[in-house]
């Protein structure tokens, strides 16, 4: 019930903020940043907040969430090795600025929409903090933990045992 959507134009924000609201989404964020389909951290952010049941037109820059712009230079990924390493610096609290500030505006953004913090400034201090104490990396293994355990799911229908199993590599 609580989205956060980019549009590749802005001409597609209303529309696609109109029909979230006609689906019953109660709160939303239907964004589109300076050219890209997401927040920006280069510049503004154009959005169509969808707040219980009333649309409202805004704009936002990183200095909303207490961030300061950056570069798309800066926050483009590479190979798939490179990306993952990425990654996990960022998790484990060690990424580049650019790399953690493009983390927090999301997840910022989220926090916000489910009411976890008042303002888009209190909502990135909140996400920067998980970031430095390295518990999203902790979070993360447990989860490539739980998903390489072999599961056995018998179906209520026929109680057939169905095994799955997910090969997923964690390192820290």
């Amino acid at each position: 019930n609580i989205m956060l959507l980019g549009v590749y134009t802005p001409e597609l924000l209303m529309p696609m903020a109109q029909a979230l609201q006609l689906t019953g989404v109660q709160r939303a964020f239907v964004v589109h940043g300076s050219g890209l389909d997401e927040i920006a951290l280069h510049g503004n952010t154009q959005i169509i907040e969808i707040n219980q049941g009333a649309l409202i037109e805004r704009t936002i820059k990183p200095q909303d969430f207490g961030l300061k712009n950056h570069s798309i230079d800066k926050i483009k990924g590479g190979t798939p090795t490179e990306n993952a390493n990425i990654i996990k610096d960022i998790l484990s609290g060690q990424g580049k600025s650019a790399h953690n500030a493009a983390v927090i505006i999301n997840c910022a953004a989220l926090l916000y929409l489910h009411n976890k913090a008042d303002s888009l400034t209190k909502a990135a201090q909140l996400a920067a903090d998980v970031l430095a104490s390295g518990k999203a990396l902790d979070t993360l293994l447990a989860l490539v933990k739980l998903s390489n355990q072999e599961v056995s799911l018998t179906t209520n229908d026929n109680d057939t045992a169905i095994n799955t199993h997910t090969q997923i590599k964690a390192e820290k």
